[in-house]
């Protein structure tokens, strides 16, 4: 919501909504962390440092869904700590806690089952980032993943977040 309320000069502009500037911001974050990771990629593939990507239309698919879950997710986000600061003071330590349930730390494979495989099965980011390593690895890397239980996630989180977002740019306070 900061984002928002710093871009409120826009708003004077009558055909600028709130959702363009959310959606702007987003997909300009979510190309430059994909651009890194080309960069990144392509020097620890050309210095022999990494084996070359085994599916690049996997690592797209799963950056496209990743994205959609993010932009779903942060809209809730962003809607609820506009009518209230305590949840936007509590949202980074929050983030830190939850980090291990996004599968950035290990392979949903090495977990025993059933509960911590299940706990890390229920994470679309972990899904995602399943579906990631799957495009990235070869094939004998085993990476378990769903893309409908993502795209679920993200529409029912955008079904949500979306009116939510409109109600709190009538309570905010544009600066």
């Amino acid at each position: 919501m900061n984002s928002i309320r710093r871009s409120g000069w826009l708003f004077y502009h009558q055909n600028i909504k709130m959702f363009d500037v959310f959606l702007a911001r987003g997909i300009l974050v979510s190309v430059s962390v994909f651009a890194s990771f080309v960069i990144v990629a392509s020097v620890g593939v050309l210095f022999d440092f990494m084996p070359p990507i085994s599916d690049p239309g996997l690592i797209v698919a799963a950056w496209c869904a990743d994205t959609f879950f993010v932009m779903s997710f942060a809209s809730v986000v962003a809607g609820v700590s506009g009518l209230s600061e305590v949840v936007e003071k509590l949202l980074h330590p929050l983030m830190y806690l939850t980090l291990p349930l996004t599968g950035a730390f290990t392979l949903t494979s090495w977990l025993p089952p059933p509960r911590a495989r299940t706990v890390i099965e229920w994470s679309p980011l972990a899904n995602a980032c399943e579906m990631f390593r799957a495009g990235v690895f070869p094939d004998s890397v085993k990476t378990i993943w769903s893309l409908q239980y993502i795209l679920g996630c993200s529409l029912v989180l955008f079904l949500i977040g979306i009116p939510l977002m409109k109600h709190a740019r009538k309570i905010i306070v544009v600066q």
